[in-house]
Formats: C-alpha cells, structure tokens, sequence
C-alpha cells in the first residue's frame, strides 16, 4: 500500500530552476512518468498540464522531465507523486548510483534511468533537453 500522501504545499516560486530527465523500467517496460505531479488544481491541455499551485518538484508533460524550484532528489520526486520507490538499480548521467534511492540528487540537466528487474542495455547517459 502506498504511503498516505501528504496535502501539496505550493512553492512561493512557480518557476523552474533546474530541469532534470527521468526514466522508469520495471522488468524491461517502460513507466511513464506522468504529467501533472506536484500541480494542484492543473488545466489539462492535451497530454500536459499546467497550473499556479505546485510543488518543489513537478511534472508537465508525460516525457520523464521533471521541473525543479530547488534542489530536489529522486526521493522528493516520489513522494510527490505519491508512489513508494522501486527496489530497483539507478543510474545518474550514465553512472551506477550505490547511494539510497531517494538521496539520488536530481540537479539541472540530470539524466536518470531506474531499472527493477531486467536490465536495459544501454543505459542512457545523456538527454537532450528542450530550449
């Protein structure tokens, strides 16, 4: 059962300060990480959504970036988003992470790549992240 999850609190500052890329495998599928975490009260507009309210850590689009108003970790991110973290393996910018999971820093332009279960090969060290 997941973790009761906590009232969203919004930040003074609804602009992003850093943006980093998030990617989710569980036993060699593909987990969208969804858009709209850390947004109460957002407007849907197809497959993003925005709003005013968010948190320290949000997401817009359903493509794995995740918006940043501090510096933030994986275990911020999941929390946020109301979800246990996986017992998985990590990799930050190409390089296995040996720390907790939710201490794994998620600093700007960050490339992270979670994987339970079977591996994915090659793990992605890079994002191209959008102007």
């Amino acid at each position: 059962m997941p973790p009761a999850r906590e009232p969203l609190r919004c930040t003074d500052d609804v602009h992003a300060s850093a943006r980093a890329h998030v990617e989710l495998f569980l036993r060699g599928d593909i987990v969208v990480v969804p858009a709209g975490i850390g947004i109460r009260d957002g407007h849907r507009n197809g497959a993003y959504v925005s709003g005013r309210c968010r948190a320290a850590v949000w997401t817009e689009e359903p493509t794995g970036l995740v918006l940043m108003a501090r510096p933030s970790t994986l275990g911020d991110l999941f929390a946020t988003w109301g979800r246990p973290l996986p017992r998985a393996q990590a990799w930050l910018n190409g390089r296995r992470w040996h720390g907790p999971l939710a201490q794994l820093p998620l600093h700007d332009r960050a490339q992270v790549v979670v994987q339970e279960g079977l591996p994915l090969a090659p793990v992605h060290a890079a994002y191209t992240f959008p102007p």
